[in-house]
């Protein structure tokens, strides 16, 4: 065999350790399966859940269109932890049961919805922010069945004049309230054990009046603004 030929062979051999090299160094990479699906303002807007959305989402926004259902079309997000669908044509709180095991964060916001029953939101077993603010709500929402682990709720800028008793007991987690631009002339004293931040900016409250005399003592409450 002469020269040439072993460094030839050399040359190969080190390719071959040099391509092992790197392949055990990918290989060794954390993978990241975190993924961004954005489909916020669409021109035409969207009137349905896209079908090519990856199923490794995390974090999806369907914000400022025009869908108004679901369906079966989170069945295949097995890692969704954000759904952003704030801004659209919903009537009705979705079923979220494909992706209530993962889902942390929901955003409803400016849509069209009323109620939320017991059944929507048993599924939410990880929720911890729930923003519904600016839909069509008359009554305090009676969100006990996500009490234990939502942390975050905005319900501003609804036509809600009571806040009941029994609704707020159940939010044991409730760091931040928010409830502004909402009609309520009264807070029952319980608010500021389940919260350390309540915004009311905008409402009626009257700190004189005797039902509201807590608010006064209530060193942890933030951005109360009664104008």
């Amino acid at each position: 065999m002469d020269t040439l030929q072993v460094c030839t062979g050399v040359k190969t051999i080190l390719s071959a350790i040099q391509l092992l090299a790197i392949i055990l160094w990918l290989v060794s990479m954390p993978t990241i399966s975190a993924t961004t699906y954005d489909k916020n303002n669409q021109s035409p807007k969207l009137t349905q859940i896209p079908q090519d959305i990856p199923a490794d989402t995390s974090t999806l926004k369907l914000s400022n269109n025009d869908i108004s259902s679901i369906g079966n079309s989170f069945s295949h997000l097995n890692s969704l932890t954000k759904l952003y669908i704030y801004s659209n044509s919903f009537t009705t709180f979705p079923n979220l049961t494909d992706v209530g095991h993962s889902l942390t964060e929901l955003y409803l916001g400016d849509n069209q919805i009323s109620h939320v029953s017991e059944q929507n939101l048993d599924c939410l077993v990880a929720l911890q922010v729930l923003n519904v603010h600016t839909n069509a709500f008359t009554q305090f929402p009676d969100l006990s069945p996500i009490g234990q682990t939502l942390e975050e709720l905005f319900v501003g800028n609804m036509d809600i004049i009571h806040v009941n008793v029994h609704a707020l007991k159940s939010l044991n987690g409730l760091y931040l309230a928010n409830l502004r631009i909402l009609p309520l002339t009264f807070l029952p004293p319980v608010c500021f054990d389940l919260t350390t931040k309540l915004l009311v900016k905008g409402g009626q409250l009257e700190l004189c009046a005797c039902a509201n005399a807590w608010l006064k003592q209530a060193v942890d409450v933030y951005e109360l603004n009664m104008d």
